[in-house]
């Protein structure tokens, strides 16, 4: 298949609702909305818990790792046609809890340290001859430019431990060969999914800006970024369905 047709076959995936779509809808909206309220208005929170803010954001930050995994888990049981049993799946979400937690501490590490390398590169240039100080900025550059590909090329590893529960690893390396043998796919995918993304908070940050949001405001924006949270998941489990058999 093509990449547009590997394309049209993810967004078609991915625009596929049900009425079970509505009910996990009304519960991401539902979690953006308390989520906005705890983050974005911590002056709401009783003065002591502001005096444990950072344990709080903590919190928030597991248990929304906590219910991606499993409302992710069902958006998957909905796209190939397995039967939705709602036990099952919370159950579930505490097998991938680990898995898609460890590789979002890796990446925050590894970006750190190549972060910092290259900061280090930066002042030892500052102290070096013009052409010693080329010499290391230019390994510098090709060092940040590799570590942040091989960075990139892992992003689908959490979405193939929710679809197959894979050991870490082998998910981030296969997520390497997919990305390697269908950029011109994801390029193409991530571009029209990131359209309607930008558009949506670029037009809320406006409208913010000019207007304090009320509680309608607040749940409209709620649903469509819920909305397009459940194509986005939905397009890249189409897309990996249809592509990463055909990885050896």
């Amino acid at each position: 298949m093509s990449a547009m047709g590997i394309v049209i076959y993810s967004l078609k995936k991915g625009l596929s609702f049900t009425l079970t779509h509505l009910a996990i809808l009304l519960l991401i909206t539902c979690w953006l909305v308390l989520q906005n309220k705890l983050l974005l208005t911590p002056e709401s929170l009783p003065s002591s818990g502001k005096d444990y803010l950072s344990a709080i954001v903590s919190l928030i930050f597991l248990v929304d790792h906590y219910l991606s995994c499993s409302l992710y888990l069902a958006i998957k049981d909905l796209l190939i046609g397995n039967p939705l049993r709602p036990l099952t799946i919370w159950k579930n979400g505490l097998q991938v809890f680990l898995p898609v937690l460890m590789f979002k501490i890796i990446v925050v590490v590894s970006a750190l340290v190549l972060s910092s390398i290259f900061s280090a590169y930066l002042t030892t240039t500052a102290t070096q001859s013009i052409v010693p100080a080329t010499f290391m900025f230019s390994v510098a550059v090709v060092w940040l430019g590799v570590g942040i590909y091989f960075l990139l090329a892992t992003c689908l590893a959490p979405l193939l431990i929710i679809l197959h529960n894979p050991p870490l690893f082998p998910a981030m390396l296969h997520s390497i060969q997919l990305v390697r043998r269908y950029t011109d796919s994801l390029v193409i995918l991530l571009t029209l999914i990131g359209i309607p993304w930008a558009f949506a908070i670029t037009s809320m940050r406006k409208y913010n800006a000019r207007v304090t949001p009320g509680t309608v405001e607040n749940l409209a924006w709620a649903v469509l970024l819920a909305f397009l949270e459940i194509v986005t998941i939905q397009s890249f489990f189409g897309f990996l369905t249809r592509v990463e058999s055909t990885i050896d």
